[in-house]
């Protein structure tokens, strides 16, 4: 039993990464399964096999199935059984022809790549390091950045993983909020009042502190319904955790955003690492922009591989998302985590629009330069590209490299941490809890396939 219901979780990915005719055995399956004996079939069953249809464009097979759905559940109905439901995606897709708004889930567009190729026009800070982590399949060591070896399931999940660490741990936080908050101060001073920063993450708490710790309010929260992605009236820091808003606004008849006015600086604090999500993301804010945003990624190889094919505007076809990711998009709800105990977080790697890739220290050391340089009218990347005044970096950042290597040893708090979550998983293995969710490290990674 328990195996049959991994594998209806297993079609539910499929047919999500839009790989329907591999979720097809499965789900034919399901159907004669929940329809012994007279019965109905599942109407989970139902809507799904719809949906893998109408991917497929068999407008005709998705009517049949309803159809025949409908007769065998009105007969039920009519010896007692529940009335037939089935959902209202599900139900548009009968309508002849199909009215399908292309944002919506069932016809697959939201997990397939986009259809056009990246934008380009941003430029890219990778940030990371040394992390030490747990979640519920072991412990792990490794630089974040460091390339991933094994099958392609263990390199979807640990870049998952590795994403979810890094986003949700303060240290990381405090850095990407502090490089935000100083490129902010000098644009400002740089005369561009305008300049503000966006940021969409699943978890915001931590981010709400961490802003409020470095500039002394906290951000905006941007209001649903609102149709306007805009520098808040208040502050210069708003925040979202509506990931498939930017699907919409790249795919959808009606975007959810009328104006868009892109920000100075955006940080990317969702788990996920599917080439869409961040793809739609980057794309309603570069393609509105007057000055070529600087958008900040947790460094993982999965990030630094989506920044370099960015910058380059190929199509984005890794698209792939574990159950864990999408559950995250898609449903509210416990979601495994990663919990990391220890890191040491840099500014690893810039990316530039042109395709340039820059010690991410000399970024810094461009920003701490402006910092004691206030009459300076430029920017970090402008600093970065003078061939006299960049010659003043080298030091800086050797400088920022020594501090950080001596705050390398563990603190006593950080090694408590570890004790107590190395007991909290061992604890959770032995009562079982969490088990069904070993599965969300455990999809192909369908995108690599491709």
């Amino acid at each position: 039993m328990r195996s049959f219901q991994r594998n209806i979780a297993n079609a539910t990915v499929l047919v999500g990464a839009g790989e329907p005719q591999a979720a097809m055995p499965w789900l034919h399956r399901w159907w004669e399964e929940s329809s012994k004996d007279g019965l109905a079939p599942a109407p989970g069953c139902v809507d799904l096999l719809a949906s893998a249809y109408a991917m497929e464009g068999d407008f005709a097979s998705v009517r049949r199935v309803v159809d025949d759905y409908f007769a065998a559940a009105n007969a039920q109905h009519q010896r007692g059984g529940p009335e037939p439901r089935l959902s209202e995606q599900t139900l548009t897709l009968t309508e002849d022809p199909p009215k399908v708004d292309p944002s919506l889930l069932n016809t697959g567009a939201m997990f397939r790549p986009l259809p056009h190729p990246a934008s380009g026009g941003a430029h890219f800070l990778l940030v990371g390091g040394p992390v030490h982590y747990l979640d519920v399949r072991d412990e792990y060591a490794c630089d974040s950045s460091d390339e991933i070896a094994g099958e392609p399931t263990n390199r979807l999940a640990e870049n998952f993983a590795r994403t979810a660490a890094l986003t949700e741990d303060t240290r990381w936080l405090r850095l990407a909020v502090d490089v935000t908050a100083k490129i902010l101060d000098q644009a400002v001073r740089n005369g561009d009042d305008s300049a503000w920063a966006l940021s969409l993450g699943y978890a915001n708490g931590q981010f709400r502190d961490q802003v409020r710790a470095v500039v002394g309010r906290v951000p905006t929260k941007i209001r649903a319904g609102a149709g306007t992605l805009a520098k808040p009236a208040r502050s210069r820091w708003l925040y979202d955790r509506e990931s498939t808003a930017y699907m919409a606004q790249q795919l959808s008849a009606t975007p959810p955003f009328q104006t868009v006015d892109a920000p100075r600086v955006a940080i990317w604090r969702w788990p996920g690492v599917s080439d869409s999500f961040l793809q739609a993301w980057c794309d309603t804010i570069a393609s509105a922009a007057t000055t070529e945003p600087l958008v900040v990624l947790p460094d993982t190889p999965a990030m630094r591989s989506f920044a370099r094919r960015y910058v380059r505007r190929e199509y984005m076809t890794k698209v792939a998302r574990i159950q864990a990711e999408n559950k995250l998009h898609f449903t509210v709800g416990h979601v495994p985590r990663s919990t990391s105990v220890y890191h040491r977080p840099a500014a690893t790697l810039l990316i530039t629009s042109d395709g340039t890739e820059v010690d991410g220290d000399l970024y810094l050391a461009a920003l701490q330069y402006l910092d004691t340089h206030y009459q300076l009218r430029v920017d970090a990347l402008t600093l970065l590209a003078d061939p006299l005044m960049s010659t003043q970096l080298p030091p800086l950042a050797g400088e920022l490299r020594t501090t950080r290597e001596q705050s390398a040893v563990w603190t006593e708090e950080e090694r408590q941490r570890l004790t107590e979550e190395q007991e909290r998983l061992s604890y959770k293995r032995r009562i079982g809890e969490d088990s069904e969710y070993l599965d969300d490290y455990t999809i192909q990674d369908l995108g690599l396939r491709r």
